[in-house]
């Protein structure tokens, strides 16, 4: 007995967020097992219902707050109101100043708005819902908890607070929807449900994270928060789906559509939600927000986004340049405004790697289900909805599916109201081809349809052409640069081994990194990742300089990291890349235990994570349980390798190929299925339910994949060799698991969850397989008949039959007869039958079989006369019909009949109604005794009991004629028609019924005669009517359709004497009664010609051609009775189009028989006669006419006229009928008409005949208007008329007419970006056709669309290579000789040449060649491309040796004619020119150089001219290489040169010019460094060589060479003069012995000191003495004491260095004594003396590092302040004053560089202290220094609790103005940006401070000159005026817009203007006015009129001025603010970069 899966609880589809789906997963059946949530409705008494949050509050407080410390606690009690939190989170972000954008500021914002929406929504509940109040505090509390941990954690930070911002916008929904509907019971339940799972939540998550930061000292991993709350964001989403289908069933207008909306609802949800489960949480884990900092380029292109029109724009960009992360920026910025609610966002995403998101029609399924709960109670729109769903259920194509659903969207787009619907990632669409555009229309028409509703798609590079009026953005590189900059700065800085580089060195392989990226993060992201693996410096840098930029070789490196050879790494990769969507980790570990070698499970040891990443980790990741690539192109690259491999024996360089991926997986999917799942189930006829399914899949990790996609991974197998042919391994056999639970899950969730016709295809396959494994004794190849057979019927399709049939016999023989599932097949069969309607014979008997089943089967269980029993026989007797089984369809009949005849009576209208069947199929009867029986008594009776006359008599013997007939009783049937029209005959009376009933009988009576060739009888009955028919001439008119039918009669039997006999009969009759202008005479007379004519047609094909006695007209008596008609019919007023057509045919036949006997003027006449109604003016000059239908014939009659005219020589009449002709064909006439061909063929022709060429022309411009009209003028027929036009017009030398005929086919495709191959003659045409008139701009615009076009598409073109090259040798002449185009023209022309060639003929090719001389000779002219002509000599001079034959001057002008040899000669120098000029190719002409080099030398020597000249090209070559390689080979080479000059040169002259040649290269390569430290070498030789006795190896000549030197080389001082030097220093050298026994000078006075001392000791006067003059001298010459008054300052510091020198720490010693000192001399007025004094003491706390100590930096700080005037008196002589200041300034300067070096900070100091020290060098104007304490004390502001919100406002301020002071403009104004923003968004705009930081903004923006940035503070200021301000007094308020008003005056005045449209600023200021008119301080202000302004004469204000001190302490001055958070996250509030924008 099959298992009964029991049933689930009623499904809850939770609300959508991104692609529609939740953050866990969509909307399904969710049964209570394996820790799934059931939510059920809240149906608990009221009183427990209000007491849920009471329950709930004690929870969190007794068990989930307890667990955290005394300081979170203490946060969590201080909550009592959100105001407090508002203040609390107001406080963090003063104190952290985050940057717009940064993740901190979205934390903040995410936070403020959270609280906000808590607040409101727990207000909403307070009334019904006790405790609310407790629990929102709760919350508010919880996130003050996690916000607590501070920046350090700002990834969990901003992951948990992202997160919650998700559901704040939920429940600012869900608070919007609930205010609907307040007093609908049901919906307080589930907002209570709802909001208890949001405390659960925050709560939860809160003391979990907090906990867990607290235990680690790094980063939080948040990997596993869907993990551990995803149920309490899912509960919470299920439950406000509840309330939303509590919401549709209170709507009046849904009842009206359905009965049960919740059902109708859930249905639709169901249908448009993903249908596999996983799905949801993989994108719901998925987060692509930006990096800080990052995607603020495109500010400005949202805010225009924002602002312009709604509409569609597409944003594309390349691979990894960002798009999807751009996406997540546009909408978190859209959210992160205040009023994030008026703008919605609706986000669908496409991934590759997901493919069920990369269908199209669930691109519009992601949009519907989002708005579906944006449209509650929306009746419409779910009526579109549903009638959407039934046609997706049929067989309808996907394009009308599709069209249904948007159709759904522009419903439901009617009530929007600014919406953005964001689709990211279009290009990944699936196929087929034209999904894009599809659904780019779609949006299209969405937007136009609504101007509520904008879209914005983001994708690759689209192919298509997008719908008109988009908006198209591409993101350039440049765009992503600072981005990717950003990126991978952060990456470096935590990525060993870079975090341990230098800050320079990770600087420069960071920008290497990025100027190579080309705007690719991905590419930046790999070439990180291949570096990581590198340990040493030089590795690295050397790996960045030669990491390819290519993408796919950059990932070929990162791929080769991988050990391919390894199993497990193989099958990982191979699994991944395979996969439809990313595995769960348990469906891997699932994977790994199935084996398939051994067909066994085992157990797979080991953590599955770690095992994944360890072996792929470099292209996944592995997050919340899902197998992810890290980014979409690293899949598409393995995918494109694997799909390359063509070696599948696995020992390429890739181990397996694709196909082997989907083997591999598919084999072990129904491994692991077979191995495991073992439930039993009936074959059941129709699909399980999705709880049904739930279960099972909940069960068995890898059955869902399985069941949904095993199908599609075996189609692109290995085993599948073509159609229908498979090539099934041994394993694929045994892994297939016999199951009809697997049979039934693969085909219920394919079907939801593919497209029918997908669905049926993987269907197909699957029983393919299973007939081919299970033969016909497998009940699961049973069950997927079963169910492919109903899909294959509902589809239509015709193998549905066979199916159907297949299945019923397999099911009869396994299942029994009796079976419901048998019945069903069978009925099923049936209705496909005739819905289908086949014909075959097989098919016939298999309808037979299962007809005689269902007949029996009814038989029994409803008896004989049941309907269906009726049904069922009279399809089988139909069936025996059809295949003509006489005897069985009469036994069946006979039963039938009797039945209906016993039980009706035999002429009852049911046994009538029975018989029917037999008379309409009697054909088939012939012998059936029974049946003639039946009928014959049938006619008789009609006989009996019906008059002759009567039609039900007359039909009944014609059905019984015809039956004989067909039975072959012709006999019978011509007795019984015989008898019908002899009986008619006989009818007396005449009416003109009976007439008609005679007529009819007499012609189906001639008709029967004629099929059995009796036709001579026929005619002659027909003839005995028609005497009839004359005796009632009188009744003509009235039986005109009768007279009418019986001439058709004749007419087809082609009986000409009697049709012409009785028509003649006919006209004369009409012609008496003079009606010859009736409708009746008009037919009469057409018949009658037609009739005529045909009897001459006959009469022509008769007779022998070769018969001289043949005339046109046989009888004179026809050619007058035809031109009798003929008269007459040119006399009739009828224009009918049979009529036009007769008389045209008429006269063309009597013309042609005139024609033929030469009779030209009667020919005309007739002509003319037969035109003259139709167009008498057509001989006129101007005579055209509009040609109808009726009357185009007459256009070729009036081309014979013209013939006939030109026959007869009248050429002027014959050319006037031409042009009518043409005139009239080509306005009236379609061009797709044969007619408009013919007559502009004639025309033309005859226009050329005669020489009338002009008229050719202007004939041909007018059928081109024509054309162009109709067709449009790019028609093939357009374009050859075009040409032939201009053709013609060159030809007969009407070059303006060709220029226009040319220009018309050249811009036809002018507007697309290149020339259509039909358009590529004609452009050169044009050129030609400028050139020759000079007209030189216009022949190089055409020159350059078609250069464009022959570059872009010369292949596809099929351009000859010497056509190119005259194109290009004719536009470069061009640009070159005539426009004289700048070289960059000319060069960009030749470099799209050479590329041209190169991808048309390859570089093998002599084009190329040539192309490549030509662009490098003209890059060679200019130096910006001697580099690019570096490479093209180069790949010349490769290719050289290839073309032996000579290259004229075009390509090297060095020669008219220069031949291999010469060229390759010329090549080398150029080469060596160019390789010098450039650093990165200077290396390459080293060798050339130095080959030149050597060989001078050794001819002439090192000092030849030759020898120099050689040398200096050889070092500067050196030089432009930049290494430090080629730095000391050039060095060494000046060396060499330089010594050997030195050593060997004797030659003075010879010295002199060298020593100053070798001097001016040292300095041109600026090596004088070197120089320098070579001539100090060389001099201290010859000094020491000069002075030594013994023997020496150089003259003194040599003093020539280093005197020479030193002059060039410096060129201070002249020859003489250093000559002079030079000898004294020999001679002093000689005489100063002991210099070399001296030691430092500090270390000698210490010795002196002491031995002065120990003098002193010993009373050595005289050597005491003479010490201490050595020493003071010593003293004095150390600190260059030149002056009187230095020396006594010298002597006085001598004095305390000699007393406390020898004393322990002796320098703290003679600093504190020499400070007082200054300070003593300052107080005596002695300035001089204490500035000297302070100068002598700085130069020896220097010598000793004397503030390398607290005390000793102290003092030094009381000697800046003295000598500054600071507690002291200040000098009056100002430049002692001034000299005092910068010595003040040089000591503090060096008190910093030593706190800089021993990492003193400034907050361990005193703050008083400190304000002190930024006091002094804002004075001294030492900003730097300033900046760096600043600087300081900002980076502490975090950690000084103690510090107020004020305190670190004000350092910031002035740390703003220190910046901007000493130069960092652009860092001093981001930081007044941030903090005006911060206090801004804090503290309001007309808060006191932020006004003056506001201001102060303004101020740098003017003294940096950006006067529109200043503009915009102001602009964004005066904004808020314009909005109401309950906190702001209105006098505050004006005195605020005054101040702005005229600051922003005098920007637009700096300016010159407005920096946008004027009228946006008077607007601005018109509503300020409107706004402010009652206040008087705005009223009464001196502002005036914006229209007085003018753009000049700013005065100083808004001027920025330096402080007057940089202090930062508050002299006890307390400010009051006010918190705005509360107000902005419920508020609008504009931002600078919005107006700014």
């Amino acid at each position: 007995m099959a298992a009964q899966v029991e049933s689930a609880p009623v499904p809850v589809p939770a609300p959508t967020n991104g692609n529609g789906v939740t953050d866990l997963m969509k909307a399904q059946f969710i049964p209570i097992k394996n820790g799934h949530v059931t939510v059920t409705p809240i149906d608990q008494p009221e009183s427990n219902r209000l007491g849920v949050l009471r329950e709930l509050n004690y929870r969190m407080t007794s068990r989930v707050f307890a667990k955290l410390d005394v300081e979170a606690r203490s946060i969590l009690e201080s909550v009592k109101t959100a105001d407090e939190v508002f203040d609390s989170i107001a406080v963090e972000r003063l104190r952290y100043m985050p940057r717009d954008g940064s993740q901190l500021d979205r934390v903040f914002k995410w936070t403020a708005y959270l609280i906000a929406q808590l607040d409101q929504l727990s207000k909403e509940i307070q009334p019904f819902a006790l405790y609310s109040e407790e629990a929102v505090q709760s919350m508010w509390g919880s996130c003050l908890v996690l916000l607590s941990l501070g920046p350090d954690q700002i990834d969990l930070l901003s992951y948990v607070f992202g997160a919650f911002h998700n559901l704040a916008q939920d429940v600012s929904r869900l608070t919007a929807q609930w205010r609907s509907q307040e007093s609908v019971t049901d919906a307080q339940s589930e907002v209570i449900a709802a909001y208890s799972d949001l405390v659960e939540l925050i709560c939860n998550v809160s003391v979990h994270y907090y906990r867990k930061a607290h235990n680690f000292s790094r980063a939080v991993d948040v990997s596993d928060f869907h993990a551990r709350f995803s149920h309490h964001i899912h509960s919470f989403q299920s439950h406000r789906a509840s309330l939303i289908e509590v919401l549709w069933t209170s709507s009046s207008a849904t009842l009206e559509l359905t009965t049960n909306p919740v059902v109708k609802v859930r249905e639709i949800r169901e249908f448009l939600s993903f249908h596999d489960r996983a799905i949801s949480a993989i994108l719901a884990a998925r987060q692509h927000r930006a990096a800080e900092y990052t995607c603020e380029w495109f500010e400005s292109q949202l805010t225009h986004q924002q602002t312009r029109r709604p509409g569609l724009t597409v944003i594309n960009g390349g691979i990894g340049t960002g798009k999807t992360v751009l996406s997540q920026w546009i909408v978190d910025k859209l959210h992160s405004s205040p009023d994030g609610d008026d703008t919605d966002v609706v986000l669908y995403r496409v991934y590759d790697d997901i493919s069920e998101t990369a269908a199209s029609t669930n691109v519009i399924k992601g949009v519907l289900l989002q708005l579906l709960d944006r449209r509650v109670g929306d009746a419409a729109f779910l009526e579109a909805l549903d009638r959407a769903i039934r046609i997706a259920r049929s067989s309808t194509s996907i394009k009308d599916i599709e069209e249904s659903l948007w159709n759904a969207a522009l419903i439901a787009s009617k009530g929007l109201h600014d919406v953005i619907v964001i689709i990211d990632g279009l290009s990944e669409l699936s196929s087929p081809a034209d999904s894009v555009p599809r659904v780019l229309s779609h949006l299209s028409r969405l937007t136009s349809h609504s101007s509520g509703v904008r879209a914005v798609v983001l994708s690759r590079p689209l192919r298509c052409s997008l719908p008109q009026g988009t908006h198209n953005f591409t993101i350039e590189p440049a765009h992503v640069l600072g981005d990717i900059k950003t990126v991978i700065s952060t990456d470096l800085e935590s990525t060993s081994p870079f975090n341990v580089l230098k800050p320079d060195n990770r600087e420069e392989i960071l920008e290497t990194i990025v100027q190579k990226s080309q705007g690719s993060f991905i590419w930046a992201a790999v070439v990180v990742s291949n570096l990581t693996r590198l340990r040493t410096l030089p590795d690295i840098l050397s790996a960045v300089q030669s990491t390819p930029v290519s993408l796919s070789e950059a990932l070929n490196k990162l791929l080769a990291t991988i050990n391919l050879q390894d199993t497990e790494t193989r099958s990982l990769l191979a699994w991944t890349l395979a996969a439809h969507r990313p595995f769960r980790i348990s469906e891997v570990h699932a994977l790994f235990e199935t084996d398939t070698k051994r067909m066994e499970p085992v157990h797979h040891i080991g953590d599955t994570t770690k095992d994944i990443l360890n072996a792929i980790g470099k292209f996944v990741t592995v997050y919340d349980g899902f197998v992810n690539f890290r980014h979409p192109a690293l899949r598409q690259y393995l995918i494109s390798v694997a799909s390359a491999v063509t070696d599948f024996t696995n020992k390429g360089g890739f181990p397996f190929h694709l196909k082997e991926a989907h083997y591999d997986l598919v084999t072990r999917c129904l491994a692991y299925v077979k191995f495991h799942v073992q439930d039993d189930l009936e074959v059941s006829s129709v699909t399980i339910g999705p709880s049904t399914q739930n279960h099972f899949f909940d069960r068995y990790e890898l059955l869902e994949y399985t069941a949904r996609y095993w199908p599609a991974h075996f189609s692109l197998s290995p085993m599948v060799e073509g159609k229908d042919t498979y090539k099934l391994t041994a394993t694929f056999k045994q892994c297939l698991p016999d199951s009809i639970l697997l049979a039934l899950l693969e085909t219920s969730t394919q079907q939801a969850q593919f497209s029918l016709h997908t669905a049926e295809e993987y269907l197909s396959l699957s029983v393919k397989l299973r007939r081919l494994l299970f033969k016909d004794v497998s009940q699961s190849l049973l069950q997927s008949l079963v169910l492919h057979g109903r899909l294959t019927h509902n589809l239509g399709l015709k193998a549905s039959v066979e199916y159907l049939y297949e299945t019923w016999v397999l099911s009869e023989k396994l299942l029994g007869s009796q079976s419901s599932v048998v019945k069903a097949n069978a009925e099923l069969f049936m209705q496909s039958v005739i819905k289908i309607d086949i014909k075959e014979t097989t098919i016939i008997t298999k309808k037979e079989t299962v007809l005689r089943y269902l007949i029996e089967r009814t038989k029994e269980e409803r008896g004989v006369s049941h309907d269906l029993t009726i049904k069922y026989t009279r399809s089988l007797i139909q069936l025996y019909i059809d295949v003509k089984n006489i005897e069985a369809a009469s036994n069946f009949c006979k039963e039938l009949y009797e039945l209906s005849a016993t039980r009706y009576g035999r002429f009852s209208s049911e046994t009538q109604e029975t018989t029917e069947i037999f008379f309409e199929q009697l054909q088939y009867f012939g012998k059936s005794e029974f049946v003639s029986e039946v009928m014959q008594t049938r006619h008789e009776y009609n006989i009996q009991h019906l008059e002759v006359t009567d039609e039900r008599r007359i039909t009944s013997t014609v059905s019984s004629v015809e039956a004989f007939e067909q039975r072959g009783e012709i006999s019978r049937a011509e007795s019984s028609l015989f008898e019908l029209w002899q009986s008619l005959s006989c009818v007396e009376q005449t009416s003109e019924s009976v007439i008609k009933q005679q007529v009819d009988v007499t012609l189906k009576y001639s008709e029967f005669l004629t099929r059995h060739g009796r036709k001579e009888e026929a005619e002659s009955i027909v003839s005995g009517m028609w005497v009839s028919l004359q005796q009632q001439s009188s009744r003509f008119e009235s039986l005109s359709s009768t007279i009418e039918k019986f001439t058709s009669h004749i007419k087809t039997q082609k009986w000409y004497s009697l049709a012409e006999s009785a028509l003649s009969s006919l006209w004369t009759q009409y012609k008496s009664e003079k009606r010859t202008s009736s409708s009746s005479t008009v037919a009469v007379a057409s018949a009658l010609s037609e009739i005529v004519q045909e009897s001459i047609t006959t009469t022509r094909s008769s007779t022998s051609l070769s018969s001289s006695s043949f005339t046109t007209v046989q009888t004179h008596q026809q050619f007058e009775l035809l031109r009798e008609v003929f008269e007459t019919a040119s006399q009739s007023t009828s224009v009918s189009k049979k009529s036009v057509a007769t008389t045209v045919q008429m006269a063309e036949t009597i013309a042609e028989s005139y024609v033929q006997q030469g009779k030209y003027e009667k020919a005309i006449e007739v002509h003319q006669r037969s035109m003259q109604k139709f167009w008498s003016g057509i001989e006129s000059k101007t005579s055209v006419i509009k040609l109808t239908t009726e009357t185009t014939r007459v256009a070729r009659q009036a081309i014979r006229l013209a013939q006939v005219y030109f026959k007869n020589l009248q050429i002027e009449k014959a050319s006037t009928v031409y042009e009518n002709t043409f005139k009239s064909v080509i306005s009236s006439v379609s061009v797709k008409d044969e007619l408009f061909t013919s007559v502009i063929k004639d025309a033309i022709t005859f226009y050329q005949t005669t020489y009338q060429f002009s008229k050719v022309i202007s004939m041909y411009q007018a059928i081109y208007n024509v054309l162009s009209t109709q067709i449009g003028n790019t028609n093939e027929k357009t374009i050859q008329a075009l040409y032939s036009w201009g053709d013609q017009a060159i030809k007969y030398h009407h070059e303006a007419e060709a220029e226009k005929a040319y220009y018309e086919i050249y811009v036809a495709f002018e507007k697309k970006e290149t020339l259509n191959v039909r358009s590529i003659r004609a452009a050169r045409a044009l050129c030609t056709i400028y050139e020759s008139s000079k007209r030189w701009k216009d022949a190089q615009q055409v020159y350059e669309l078609l250069w464009k076009s022959v570059t872009l598409k010369g292949q596809e073109l099929s351009i000859e290579s010497e056509e190119i090259e005259t194109i290009y040798s004719r536009y470069s002449y061009l640009l070159e000789t005539h426009v004289k185009a700048d070289v960059t023209v000319i060069h960009s022309l030749a470099t799209s040449y050479r590329e041209t060639c190169l991808k048309i003929y390859g570089e093998s090719h002599v084009s190329t060649y040539k192309a490549t001389m030509r662009l490098a000779e003209i890059s060679h002219s200019s130096e910006k491309y001697h580099k690019e002509s570096l490479s093209l000599y180069e790949f010349a001079l490769k290719m050289s040796s290839k073309f032996s034959s000579t290259v004229d001057n075009r390509e090297f002008s060095e020669s008219s004619t220069t031949t291999t040899t010469s060229t390759v000669s010329i090549i080398k120098q150029r080469l060596a020119k160019l390789y010098s000029s450039s650093t990165e190719t200077a290396s390459k002409a080293v060798s050339l150089y130095e080959e030149d080099y050597h060989f001078s030398v050794k001819q002439e020597g090192y000092a030849s001219q030759a020898s120099l000249t050689a040398l200096e090209q050889l070092v500067t070559s050196y030089h432009k290489q930049n290494t430090k390689t080629s730095t000391t080979e050039a060095v060494k080479a000046l060396t060499t040169a330089t010594t050997y000059i030195f050593e060997q040169e004797t030659d003075s002259q010879r010295m002199y010019k060298s020593s100053q040649t070798i001097a001016q290269m040292y300095k041109t390569v600026g090596h004088q460094e070197a120089a320098w430290t070579l001539l100090q070498t060389l001099r201290s030789r010859l000094i020491r060589e000069t002075t030594s006795i013994e023997k020496t190896t150089i003259s003194r000549k040599v003093a020539v060479f280093i005197v020479a030197f030193e002059e060039s080389l410096f060129q201070k001082r002249t020859y003489t003069a250093i000559m002079a030097e030079l000898v004294s220093e020999i001679n002093l050298y000689e005489s100063f012995y002991t210099a070399r026994k001296e030691k430092e000078f500090l270390s000698i006075f210490i010795s002196g000191v002491r031995l002065l001392n120990f003098q002193r000791t010993r009373n050595a006067t005289e050597e005491l003495q003479k010490t201490d003059i050595e020493l003071f001298r010593l003293f004095t010459e150390h600190f260059s004491v030149k002056t009187q008054s230095s020396k006594l300052s010298i002597q006085a510091f001598y004095q305390i260095a000699i007393t406390e020198i020898t004393k322990r720490e002796y320098d703290a010693h003679i600093i504190t004594r020499t400070v007082r000192a200054v300070h003593h001399e300052i107080e005596q007025g002695q300035f001089q003396k204490a500035c000297e004094l302070s100068s002598i003491l700085h130069k020896f706390i220097q010598q000793v590092d004397g503030f390398s100590t607290h005390s000793n930096t102290k003092e030094g700080i009381l000697l800046t302040k003295y000598l500054l005037g600071h507690d002291a008196k200040k000098s009056p002589d100002a430049k002692l004053n001034k000299a005092m200041s910068e010595l003040s300034r040089v000591v503090l300067q060096d008190i910093l560089i030593v706190y800089r070096a021993t990492g003193v900070r400034f907050t361990d100091l005193d703050v008083s202290e400190v304000n002190e020290i930024t006091i002094l060098l804002g004075e001294q104007k030492n900003f730097e220094d300033l900046e760096y304490v600043l600087s300081d004390l900002w980076s502490s502001r975090i950690v000084q609790k103690t510090w107020s919100s004020d305190t670190i406002i004000s350092i910031g301020r002035r740390l703003v103005e220190a910046r901007f002071s000493c130069g960092r403009k652009e860092q001093a104004i981001r930081l007044c940006t941030d903090l005006c923003y911060n206090i801004g968004r804090v503290w309001g705009q007309f808060d006191r401070i932020t006004l003056e930081l506001t201001t102060l903004l303004s101020e740098l923006y003017t003294a940096t000159g950006n006067y529109a940035g200043a503009m915009a503070v102001h602009e964004t200021s005066l904004r808020q005026v314009t909005h109401p301000q309950a906190d702001v007094t209105s006098a505050e308020m004006g005195a605020f817009a005054v101040k702005h008003t005229e600051l922003l005056k005098r920007a637009y005045q700096r300016n010159g203007g407005w920096a946008k449209q004027s009228s946006l600023y008077t607007d601005l200021l018109g509503k300020v006015n409107e706004q402010l008119k009652a206040e008087k301080t705005w009223s009464q202000s001196s502002v005036e009129s914006v229209e007085k302004w003018q753009p000049k004469g700013a005065d100083n204000l808004g001027l920025w001025q330096p402080p007057t001190s940089y202090g930062f302490l508050n002299s006890g001055k307390t400010n009051k603010h006010q918190n705005q958070l509360r107000k902005i996250s419920t508020g609008k509030v504009l931002t600078l970069s919005q107006i700014a924008a």
